[in-house]
């Protein structure tokens, strides 16, 4: 017995099927999950040297399967 003569798939999306959305900058930023580890205080003689530095730790961790880019801004914002 013969096969009937099969052509070309074709595969469409009805009209009313809704397209995904791409994610919010929120979602996004809910994929890497950030903590900042800092001492509770810190003694500094502002009169020996006026700037003073504490070590801050920032800590990313990648809450999804994916394989994310992650950019920094430590610019201070004036907002």
């Amino acid at each position: 017995q013969e096969l009937p003569e099969t052509g070309l798939l074709k595969f469409f999306r009805p009209e009313n099927t809704p397209v995904p959305a791409r994610p919010t900058p929120e979602q996004l930023s809910n994929l890497i999950k950030t903590s900042l580890h800092y001492p509770e205080s810190f003694n500094h003689s502002f009169n020996q040297k006026s700037l003073c530095l504490v070590p801050v730790t920032l800590l990313l961790s990648n809450c999804s399967q994916a394989v994310v880019d992650v950019m920094i801004d430590l610019r201070h914002k004036t907002t």
